[in-house]
């Protein structure tokens, strides 16, 4: 169809208009799909690959050749929770968890309690990515351009890892009244991880918290001697299940030398350790009153 000029202009101009309101509408639309799609795509999903679970130590330096990180090492746990410790002195260093795994790349949300960070990489934020390489027990982890290389420690009878600072592990909050007694080091060494500390009390008692076993090994008297979780609680009296942050807990009290009621106990296992709670009233027996403080205290336990 022949058309004279001009005489298409108004036609077009409406269509113009339109197709513009339409465009605008789909403009709209796009941005908020593409909003929604960045969001997901920065979500963390936590996890690590099969090959990174376990228990390992580092080389004497890192791939800069001057970095000593021979007291490193490292544990992974299957979830994704990760630390990487100092395991000659017992100070703490990286930990959180891992996730979002690309094949060469792990993405890392760390713990902002626990962050002193290898000299030799540059992480400053509490989430940040590492490169990875995995082959077979050598787990490489570098950070700008930086590696760190780690190989695989296998689990041997009688050689028992030692086990994070118990304030990384768990949380509880006392009631008032109770002050810092003492702490107990890891195996009587001077710097290792502290595994348990006690509180004291005029009218509650004596209380204290610590790791009674890691790995089923003791941390608390013998280092080399096997602990068994289900003949501990067979030892208590009056023995029941309590649910502390969602695990099984057991309760009960324990004799000592010829007093029955000496002391208030409870364990809690959580993966590799047990933890185990005590309240004792001097050389008298726990009255009921401390025993609801002691319950108190054990509501308020959080597993880290």
């Amino acid at each position: 169809m022949d058309y004279k000029a001009g005489e298409c202009f108004l036609p077009c101009y409406k269509v113009i208009v339109l197709n513009k309101k339409v465009c605008l509408s789909l403009i709209a639309s796009a941005a908020l799909i593409l909003m929604f799609a960045i969001t997901a795509c920065g979500s963390f999903e936590a996890g690590v690959p099969d090959g990174f679970v376990g228990q390992w130590k580092c080389e004497k330096l890192a791939t800069d050749g001057e970095t000593d990180t021979s007291f490193y090492e490292m544990r992974i746990e299957d979830d994704g929770s990760f630390s990487i410790y100092d395991a000659a002195a017992g100070n703490p260093g990286i930990s959180g968890q891992m996730g979002n795994d690309t094949g060469t790349l792990i993405e890392c949300v760390f713990d902002e309690d626990d962050f002193d960070v290898p000299y030799c990489w540059e992480l400053d934020s509490e989430k940040d990515t590492l490169d990875y390489e995995l082959a077979d027990d050598t787990l490489k982890l570098g950070h700008n351009g930086v590696w760190m290389v780690f190989h695989r420690i296998e689990d041997e009878e009688g050689n028992q890892p030692v086990p994070e600072y118990l304030d990384y592990l768990i949380s509880y909050e006392l009631p008032k009244g109770f002050t810092p007694e003492m702490e107990y080091p890891y195996n009587g060494e001077a710097g290792a991880p502290i595994v348990q500390k006690a509180y004291a009390s005029e009218k509650k008692g004596y209380f204290s918290a610590g790791i009674l076993s890691y790995n089923g090994y003791d941390c608390m008297n013998d280092v080399t001697r096997r602990v068994d979780l289900d003949e501990c609680v067979d030892q208590l009296d009056n023995a029941k299940e309590i649910s502390v942050d969602g695990k099984t807990c057991y309760v009960g009290t324990i004799e000592s030398d010829d007093m029955p009621d000496m002391a208030a106990v409870a364990y809690l296992p959580k993966d590799e350790y047990v933890f185990e709670f005590r309240l004792t009233n001097a050389d008298e027996q726990v009255t009921d009153e401390q025993m609801k403080v002691f319950e108190e205290i054990l509501q308020s336990v959080k597993v880290k």
